[in-house]
């Protein structure tokens, strides 16, 4: 919404903010939903330069650092595959999957108790929405670490359910992913919590029923 009201001035931006109504995506709540490992990481992207793992990659060392045991696990295709991998071939705990799929893609996401969406903003303004992987991850009850340009950051901020960083900043990634691993169990029992409440709210029935809402507001409807 920010983006499309920077095309207009000042008084007509003012004038359409009013109007704007901001829905998000939706998620299918699974029926089980385990928790993972909490020093294992995921990542469920195509794999292109706003998708941000390059930073992640760059971060992974201070992580390895901190917690031996961590491992990433990274899961897509994209131009930038091989980048990627040859990124990751210098770097101790991390695996590339490739593209994976249905019970191959969900039993991947069960095993890590982090999920990473470390989204950045191209030189072209090619820029995240709100990814499926972040709101699968809440549903699950994993815990999300998004950068600040995910479209992750309005639903985490302030949320027991994971930690927002600023965009292409590999060392407050780093801090955010340590800080979720030593978490006690108190804590990750909160945050899954409170993950599977946010997910709730960005349900598919949820918001379905909030689009019709703003639909009939819209056009008028009465019922």
């Amino acid at each position: 919404a920010a983006r499309l009201l920077a095309f207009y001035g000042e008084r007509d931006a003012g004038r359409l903010r009013a109007r704007i109504e901001v829905v998000p995506m939706g998620v299918a709540l699974p029926d089980e939903a385990p928790a993972g490992d909490a020093h294992t990481v995921a990542v469920v992207a195509r794999l292109v330069e706003k998708k941000g793992v390059h930073i992640l990659l760059d971060a992974w060392p201070a992580v390895r650092a901190a917690v031996p045991d961590a491992t990433l696990v990274i899961a897509g295709d994209g131009p930038w595959r091989s980048r990627l991998a040859e990124q990751a071939a210098r770097l101790d705990g991390v695996e590339l999957r490739g593209f994976v799929t249905g019970e191959a893609k969900a039993a991947l996401e069960a095993e890590a108790g982090i999920v990473a969406v470390p989204s950045v903003e191209t030189a072209r303004g090619d820029v995240e929405g709100l990814p499926v992987a972040a709101l699968e991850g809440l549903a699950r009850g994993a815990f999300v670490v998004a950068s600040d340009a995910s479209g992750a950051q309005e639903l985490l901020a302030g949320s027991a359910a994971g930690a927002v960083v600023p965009a292409g900043d590999s060392a407050a990634l780093a801090a955010a992913l340590i800080a979720a691993m030593a978490r006690d169990a108190s804590a990750v029992d909160t945050g899954r919590a409170t993950a599977r409440h946010l997910a709730d709210v960005v349900s598919w029935p949820a918001v379905a029923a909030r689009t019709l809402q703003v639909l009939r507001g819209a056009r008028g409807w009465s019922a």
